[in-house]
């Protein structure tokens, strides 16, 4: 799953989107992942350096829990290449 996560984080961050008001909202779609996971394996999550977001969020289940990866959240903690 964190695998898939930066992947995604890694296809996007290049990109741009006609606007400096991007926010980067990504769906967890396993419905047996929950935000305990992401948290747990937090020292694995790559958030690039250079990217067009202002925030990014993860969407972790069914009943909207969700996860800042930047800014901070728990991106003090994350990986960044």
């Amino acid at each position: 799953m964190v695998k898939d996560l930066n992947k995604i984080l890694m296809e996007k961050s290049p990109q741009t989107y006609g606007s400096q008001l991007v926010w980067l909202m990504i769906r967890n779609g396993h419905p047996l992942v929950e935000q305990k996971y992401y948290q747990r394996y937090q020292t694995e999550i790559t958030v690039p350096q250079t990217h067009p977001f202002q925030q990014i969020w993860l969407s972790c289940s069914r009943d909207g829990e969700l996860l800042q990866l930047y800014p901070a959240g728990i991106g003090h903690q994350l990986n960044k290449v």
